[in-house]
């Protein structure tokens, strides 16, 4: 957590109206900082070297570098960082592939607000996948 002893949040998804949506939910928070907003994988990785955020959002699908492999590079330089996936692809393989990737858990598009908020507390908190995958 940042000095402020805030969770430091990154969001990462190629559509514009999901990056602002999440950033509206989380600046309402009190005890979670969005430290920045990427478009892509590449540029989820170079932000994340920069704001070293606790926490990385990171949408599953996206061009340039997918969420999957951006994870891989993600935690190859930061290694203290989680990163929960964000989807709104429920199909297990797909899920377990993000998991295999470094993921510590997942959230479906479709997540209520507060169920969305107590995933990225308990990502960090935990630092554990949440949900389980058959």
């Amino acid at each position: 957590m940042g000095s402020s002893g805030k969770i430091r949040l990154l969001i990462v998804d190629d559509h514009p109206v999901v990056r602002q949506g999440l950033a509206d939910i989380f600046d309402r928070t009190e005890d979670i900082q969005v430290v920045g907003l990427a478009a892509d994988g590449v540029e989820a990785v170079t932000m994340s070297l920069k704001h070293e955020p606790d926490i990385v959002l990171m949408d599953l699908s996206m061009p340039n570098m997918d969420g999957m492999d951006a994870t891989r590079f993600l935690l190859k330089s930061c290694p203290d960082t989680r990163v929960l996936m964000l989807t709104s692809f429920s199909g297990k393989e797909r899920v377990k592939e993000a998991l295999r990737s470094g993921a510590v858990g997942y959230l479906l598009k479709d997540t209520p607000t507060e169920e969305l908020i107590a995933g990225v507390r308990n990502a960090v908190k935990h630092g554990r996948r949440f949900r389980d995958i058959d």
